[in-house]
């Protein structure tokens, strides 16, 4: 997957392959938390502001990788980023029980991560907010590359120490997180032209916590800032988007859009072409 990542990004690809990463970014596994964040976060802003301009206005590998005509509901994108994915694309799923690849499409991957990180009950505007965290972490995930020889060709795994949990529609809920996915269709959230490590937890007491804090790379979007939900203790890492927090944000009748411009600060909201 990552000769599709087009030239003009491959600096930006590079430095973040460097580093070894391990990341928990899903309530399921709250005692893993404290896994580390890559120091190739320290290099993201400036060499994504390197590459803004020329990645901007490269799509031949976007278009070997997609047919095109992607629609987005316009009240959640206006910009378009070409990073050679789009909801169509193939993506590989490591699964740590089997030891097996699955292989699906970035579209139902999200579904996959809405089913299996958060609750059907929730608010939709909360799990629409999910979908589009889950999209751009796994666009993130795929610029990089795999992440080492046992996931093999997969960028990503159901591992939530390592990446985020993954549920197939098989036994588990579907209408609720088909409609999540299937309506933020080829949204991600940006920073400076990239697509973000939208870390996420279940519940923060006040406020969330800065990557910086947690663990000590440096993401300009991943700062602390004030959370909503009535919570006595904090379940999880801190980082990033909290899902109860989403939840208390969308009962307000707050949108998708204004959960996660809450959360990852100074981001955008980009279609992907």
């Amino acid at each position: 997957m990552t000769s599709t990542v087009p030239q003009p990004l491959e600096r930006y690809t590079s430095a973040l392959s460097e580093h070894d990463e391990s990341q928990a970014l899903a309530p399921s596994a709250p005692e893993q938390y404290d896994a580390a964040l890559s120091d190739a976060l320290r290099d993201i802003t400036a060499v994504a502001a390197e590459t803004r301009e020329n990645s901007l206005g490269s799509s031949d590998t976007a278009a070997a990788d997609a047919s095109g005509g992607y629609d987005t509901t316009d009240e959640y994108a206006e910009d378009t980023v070409y990073f050679g994915y789009t909801d169509d694309s193939v993506i590989y799923v490591y699964d740590h029980t089997t030891g097996s690849t699955i292989t699906t499409t970035l579209g139902e991957y999200v579904e996959g991560v809405c089913r299996a990180e958060m609750p059907r009950y929730f608010d939709i505007e909360a799990l629409r907010a999910q979908a589009i965290a889950a999209r751009s972490y796994a666009v993130y995930k795929l610029m990089q590359g795999p992440p080492d020889a046992e996931h093999g060709r997969a960028c990503v795994c159901n591992e939530p120490a390592h990446c985020c949990a993954y549920r197939s529609a098989e036994g588990a809920y579907t209408d609720e997180a088909t409609a999540a996915a299937s309506e933020t269709r080829n949204t991600a959230v940006t920073y400076d032209g990239m697509s973000i490590c939208a870390a996420w937890h279940a519940r923060s007491v006040g406020y969330t916590r800065s990557a910086v804090d947690v663990w000590g790379g440096n993401a300009p979007y991943l700062v602390s800032v004030p959370t909503e939900e009535d919570s006595a203790a904090c379940l999880g890492h801190g980082v990033g988007m909290s899902q109860y927090g989403a939840l208390a944000m969308a009962q307000r009748g707050l949108t998708a859009e204004d959960i996660l411009m809450h959360y990852y600060t100074g981001c955008e909201l980009s279609r992907l072409g």
